[in-house]
């Protein structure tokens, strides 16, 4: 009887065994240390009730651009609103307006006002002028182009977040024609702006 067959099956069975093993315990990555660090945060915020996320919104500001974005990718469909609204912050200020949009809008929807006050705080200390802009510019074009797909309650709030663009003061009764006279207003300052 031969072992060779029975030894090179062993081998083989060993090297599957021990491949598989180091798979499922790979070192953790920056990113997967950033959102242990921003959980256990978060969760000190929640357990001292704090709304605003004070302690996990410091800690996603401090970390260095390309952390803080994979952070925010990680964070943008998170269940709470306060942490997608940091998450969305963290684009925006890393001047990945398009991709928070999305998420911005839901928050908007929702009716999370102070989520959004405090994004609006973050953005107004971006060096670039042209960040907010931009926000202003496409969070109502993504809600007006949406329009038809909101109902009730939500349409309603688009319609006054339209009505008063990001925080400036309600412009009276909705009227998409004026909705998109603003953002044509804030097209052409946005081209007379320099950046940064």
């Amino acid at each position: 009887m031969s072992y060779r067959p029975l030894t090179i099956i062993c081998l083989l069975i060993t090297a599957t065994l021990l491949f598989t093993w180091r798979i499922g315990f790979t070192e953790p990555t920056k990113n997967d240390k950033d959102i242990e660090e921003f959980n256990l945060l978060l969760v000190a915020d929640q357990s001292t009730k704090n709304p605003c996320c004070l302690k996990a919104s410091a800690y996603i500001n401090k970390l260095p651009a390309d952390r803080q974005q994979l952070l925010a990718e990680h964070l943008l469909d998170n269940p709470i609103p306060e942490v997608r609204c940091i998450a969305a912050s963290a684009l925006v200020v890393n001047e990945r307006v398009s991709e928070a949009i999305p998420s911005l809008a839901n928050l908007i929807v929702d009716g999370h006002e102070q989520c959004l006050a405090n994004l609006i705080k973050t953005v107004a200390h971006v060096n670039d002028s042209t960040v907010m802009l931009r926000l202003l510019i496409e969070s109502n074009e993504y809600l007006l182009n949406n329009l038809a797909s909101y109902q009730g309650n939500d349409i309603s709030r688009v319609e006054k977040f339209l009505s008063g663009g990001l925080f400036i003061g309600s412009t009276g009764t909705f009227s998409r024609a004026k909705v998109e006279a603003q953002i044509a207003n804030w097209k052409n300052e946005l081209k007379s702006t320099p950046s940064k």
